[in-house]
Formats: structure tokens, C-alpha cells, sequence
């Protein structure tokens, strides 16, 4: 489960492997507020953030496709042009610079990679092999930090190149 905030109120946003949906439920009633058709089986959600007043959920589904989603309205906002079919996690999406990125680690045999994309049209910013995985990635503009037992790594990004 994913926690964030739908109109000032708290947000559990869980998956279902029954019907291959994302759920939105409100923490305080315990009612469903919002359901996402994701189109393909197996969604997991993996990140959420309120950007500009817009809550936003980053899922990858069975078919591989990162997905963001605007959580009030429960259209697609956009999918990254390229299928990752390596475990990715944590994924996270906030802003830097003025525009939305979205932040994510995929897992490797010795260690892993970071990658960052701008959320607009999914151009990847970076992408830099690391010798550890990591447990924690953090979105402080100008700033992008993932750490690990072994220490913390925090890059500055400029999403405007």
C-alpha cells in the first residue's frame, strides 16, 4: 500500500491482482473514492507525490510500461516509451527545476541503476550504473538522493538540458 492525499484527506492506494485495477481508499470513511483502470494485469504501485496540487501515482504493471496517473481524475498522464522487465524499486515522482521527474532504481545481480526521467515526455536526465542497491530514494529540489546502508549518494539535476 501507497499512502498520499486526495483533497485534503488521507489515501491508501493498493492493486489488485483480481480485477488488475488500482484502488484509492479513503483512510478516514474506509470507502473506495477512485478506481484506475490500468488497462493490463498485475499493476503495483510503486510511488506517489502531490505535484502543483495534483496527486500523482507511478505504477508498473505486467506489461512492464511505467505508468503516472493524476489520482483525481484517474486519467493516464503519460508511459515511458520503453518496457524495463528488471525489478524496479523504489520509484519515486516530485519536483525539480519546475518540472515533474520521476525517480527510479533498477536492481542488478551486483549493485544497480539509477535512472531519471522528465515526467513531460520521458527524455532520461541520467542514468548511472551504482555498485550497491538501495533502500531510499528522496526528491529535495535541486536534489535527488538515494541511499543505502552503505551511505548516501545526492545528485543535483537540471531536468531543463
Amino acid at each position: 500500500m501507497i499512502l498520499t492525499a486526495l483533497e485534503g484527506g488521507p489515501v491508501g492506494i493498493i492493486q489488485t491482482e483480481k480485477d488488475g485495477n488500482i484502488h484509492a481508499y479513503d483512510m478516514i470513511k474506509g470507502c473506495l473514492l477512485r478506481e484506475i483502470h490500468a488497462g493490463t494485469p498485475l499493476p503495483s504501485v510503486i510511488g506517489a507525490n502531490i505535484i502543483k496540487d495534483t496527486p500523482i501515482i507511478i505504477s508498473i504493471c505486467s506489461d512492464f510500461f511505467i505508468r503516472a496517473w493524476d489520482l483525481s481524475t484517474g486519467k493516464l498522464l503519460s508511459e515511458s516509451p520503453t518496457q524495463y522487465d528488471c525489478c524496479i524499486n523504489p520509484i519515486v515522482v516530485g519536483e525539480v527545476g519546475g518540472h515533474n521527474i520521476v525517480v527510479a532504481f533498477e536492481l542488478g545481480d551486483d549493485g544497480g541503476m539509477i535512472r531519471i526521467w522528465r515526467l513531460s515526455d520521458w527524455y532520461e536526465l541520467l542514468a548511472i550504473s551504482l555498485p550497491f542497491n538501495n533502500d531510499a530514494i528522496s526528491i529535495q529540489d535541486p536534489f535527488v538522493c538515494v541511499g543505502s546502508e552503505k551511505g548516501i549518494l545526492c545528485l543535483c539535476v537540471n531536468p531543463s538540458l
